[in-house]
């Protein structure tokens, strides 16, 4: 199965979860050995680009390809990286209104489970 073509990945700014997926990630390999692109042309990982160390898109007309062949701790940084992104500018700041947009319960914590109240998010206090 493919995820995309080579032509997403000739046009892309291509990021992989460890350098190891250059080899592993079918995508990957197909298009080295159709002369899509190079293993060269992968710009880095995705703790590079989370960490600030390479550049994810430079315009808004920029695309940039992530191919994960599948490790939790990738599922963790891209999480991350969301929230301090963008959905960290959608959440109040406020412990009280934090507070007031977390439901918790014992049984939820022990389940491992937090519901959020995202129809208050627009009303709650930011800062």
């Amino acid at each position: 199965m493919r995820e995309c073509d080579d032509d997403a990945l000739v046009r892309g700014r291509v990021f992989v979860d460890f350098e190891e997926a250059k080899a592993e990630a079918g995508e990957l390999v197909g298009a080295f050995e159709r002369g899509a692109i190079s293993p060269e042309d992968v710009v880095g990982t995705l703790v590079d680009l989370a960490g600030g160390l390479k550049v994810g898109r430079i315009s808004p007309e920029d695309i940039t390809v992530f191919k994960s062949v599948g490790t939790a701790i990738v599922d963790l940084l891209a999480a991350q990286l969301a929230y301090e992104t963008h959905i960290s500018a959608l959440l109040p700041t406020t412990w009280k209104s934090l507070g007031a947009m977390a439901r918790v319960s014992k049984t939820n914590v022990d389940r491992g489970n937090i519901d959020f109240n995202v129809a208050n998010l627009g009303q709650e206090e930011r800062v």
